[in-house]
């Protein structure tokens, strides 16, 4: 997992409810780096988010996800970004910044960097940006597990979403030994079941056992071998 991609905000919002909002211009996973040469003592806080609401920033899609990140300056100038999260988003809400400039602020994009193996283009550019979501959309949710979302309360390797999108995704990328370890794990996961699957690899949320989410044992492997031929995979997984 990385940082594959480093853009510039598209826009500084101010909104109809008095917020101050970075608009990114793109969905992402990741978070936003900035410098600041804030006094000591000063606390700035970074709300994420993916709407906008009546031109308002909007948060109530996240359910219980926080998103949210707080620095307090030592009086230095620093560049800062988190250390330990990442955030699903394309809007920020800025709080206790004082007159904040859009040129210090970069979107960081992150995800696990696996090599794009599709390309498409054609004449209608509507077509063209569908592509394009897709493959952000696996970007966005390839972050060391195959997760169903990254921004609300969930961001968990949910077995039924990775089975579902094993076939696309393996069309976009080459996720070979993404995969081979996703599968491992879950192999672990099932020891501990009697061979049951979980809803979740790994296994931090309760849940096993069912249809859909159970067939990622036999549909992924199966399209591992559909796609890269490698009859291990298959072995290693029966």
């Amino acid at each position: 997992v990385r940082v594959t991609q480093r853009l510039a905000p598209a826009s500084l919002l101010h909104t109809p409810a008095g917020e101050t909002v970075i608009d990114l211009g793109q969905e992402i996973t990741g978070y936003l780096e900035f410098v600041t040469s804030a006094p000591r003592g000063a606390t700035l806080t970074l709300t994420y988010g993916e709407l906008l609401q009546e031109g308002n920033f909007y948060r109530d899609n996240l359910r219980s996800a926080q998103q949210t990140f707080r620095y307090t300056a030592d009086g230095e100038r620093a560049v800062v970004r988190p250390r330990f999260t990442f955030f699903g988003f394309r809007y920020v809400k800025l709080e206790g910044f004082d007159r904040p400039n859009l040129a210090d602020f970069t979107g960081c994009a992150i995800h696990t960097d696996l090599p794009v193996t599709a390309a498409f283009e054609c004449g209608n550019e509507k077509v063209n940006r569908f592509f394009q979501n897709v493959l952000w959309g696996q970007r966005d949710n390839f972050v060391d597990v195959p997760t169903d979302c990254p921004q609300r309360d969930e961001r968990l390797g949910w077995t039924g979403d990775a089975q579902v999108f094993s076939g696309t995704a393996m069309f976009q990328m080459d996720c070979a030994a993404f995969f081979d370890k996703y599968l491992y794990d879950m192999r672990m996961e099932q020891r501990k079941l009697d061979g049951s699957i979980p809803f979740v690899v790994p296994m931090i949320a309760p849940g096993d056992g069912s249809c859909a989410w159970a067939d990622a044992a036999t549909i992924i492997p199966f399209n591992l071998y559909r796609f890269y031929g490698d009859r291990a995979l298959l072995e290693r997984h029966y």
